[in-house]
């Protein structure tokens, strides 16, 4: 089986529906851990970044929408939950500006602080092993 195959058989993207949220009771950004959770892969500590879901293959064979960088631009739970200062910095709502929004989760233990809300790929051969999670969102 070749690379490719092997990696999306590792790693294929649940859907995320944004439409139950209430925005009170129940957020987007409470849906996206609840299904963290539910895989598994939540931890306090977790990196997210909202990408266009066209780019799927991509994210999914190079472990970031962007292979030719090894910066990428990201927020933690907090900036996730509280939507950031601005909307570049909220990865849900960067994400939904995209015809196919997607939200791609990093293991924050191998990215370094890069300048202000960029992070860089300690190991740039390792940035498959860096995501945790790709989810497609419905909203």
């Amino acid at each position: 089986m070749e690379l490719k195959k092997k990696i999306q058989l590792k790693m294929r993207p649940k859907i995320i529906d944004l439409r139950k949220a209430d925005g009170y009771a129940i957020t987007d950004a409470d849906l996206v851990v609840e299904q963290l959770r539910k895989d598994r892969k939540y931890t306090p500590d977790l990196m997210y970044r909202g990408f266009d879901g066209r780019r799927l293959e991509i994210m999914l064979q190079y472990g970031t929408d962007t292979p030719t960088s090894d910066e990428i631009y990201c927020g933690n739970e907090e900036e996730l939950r509280n939507g950031g200062i601005e909307e570049t910095e909220c990865a849900l709502a960067y994400a939904l500006r995209h015809p196919v929004p997607a939200l791609a989760i990093y293991d924050s233990s191998l990215l370094d602080r890069g300048q202000e809300k960029d992070r860089v790929f300690m190991d740039p051969s390792k940035k498959l092993e860096a995501l945790v999670a790709v989810y497609l969102l419905k909203a």
